[in-house]
């Protein structure tokens, strides 16, 4: 508070302001858990994806390989 203002807040105001600046810091850190969960799925769906990728490319190598085999035949 300003230690020149001539105001002075009651104790109740003080209360509220403890609550509002309570709940802030509680929907705070909410925001941070919800944000940092979303973060570690996002890297698990990247790693995921990855993994498919990288599979779909040795099943198309794979599969290529068998077609080359099938010309011989």
């Amino acid at each position: 508070m300003d230690n020149d203002s001539s105001e002075t807040l009651s104790p109740e105001e003080i209360v509220a302001i403890r609550r509002q600046l309570a709940e802030g810091q509680s929907l705070l850190r909410e925001t941070v858990d919800r944000l940092r969960q979303s973060q570690e799925e996002n890297e698990l769906m990247t790693r995921r994806r990855e993994e498919l990728e990288s599979r779909l490319s040795t099943l198309e190598a794979e599969y290529e390989e068998l077609l080359g085999e099938r010309e011989f035949f």
